[in-house]
């Protein structure tokens, strides 16, 4: 369930950005309209959604990735920096959303990630729009499911165990009576 929005949230983003700009961005395209559109669309995005941090991401085609695009008000990634290498970032990098299954840590914390392609109008990847969560969050939500569970099923086993109790008990009476009966007989 937290994986799957996760998912919702990074491809949502990445549905938003026009892939043909973000493959032709370069770190002196800042101040240009669509650099300050797809910036404002992913800052709008960041507001809204419960998740730490969201940026766009370049694959170079060569295991490196770097930043592309990033909103953080206070401590931006900058244009061009390494981005660490996760097998959720790769199969992004080749078209598949996908989420962390362990934590990474870097400059800004301890996090899970989801990643989404964005495609360009010859359906390429043109970038990856990453969304961080902390793992914090990551592992309460993993914690509340796991405790949600357990209740269901305890609830359940104790529902089913209070069914049979009175299937029996009325089962039992009524053999009771027709014992009761055919011994009247």
């Amino acid at each position: 369930l937290r994986d799957s929005r996760m998912l919702d949230v990074s491809t949502t983003a990445a549905a938003m950005l026009d892939g043909d700009v973000l493959c032709t961005l370069e770190a002196e395209d800042r101040e240009t309209p669509e650099y300050q559109e797809a910036f404002r669309i992913l800052s709008s995005y960041e507001e809204s959604i419960e998740l730490e941090y969201i940026y766009c991401i370049r694959d170079l085609k060569d295991g490196n990735f770097v930043f592309l695009i990033d909103p953080d008000a206070v401590d931006p990634g900058e244009f061009g920096e390494h981005i660490p290498y996760t097998d959720a970032l790769y199969q992004a990098s080749l078209g598949t959303p996908s989420v962390d299954k362990v934590p990474y840590q870097d400059d800004w914390g301890r996090f899970y990630s989801a990643y989404s392609p964005v495609y360009n109008s010859k359906n390429e990847v043109a970038g990856i729009v990453a969304v961080d969560f902390s793992a914090e969050w990551y592992e309460n939500q993993v914690s509340n499911q796991v405790r949600t569970t357990l209740l269901v099923t305890v609830f359940s086993q104790v529902f089913a165990g209070i069914i049979i109790a009175l299937i029996a008990a009325r089962s039992r009476s009524r053999f009771n009576a027709m014992l009761h009966e055919m011994n009247r007989v």
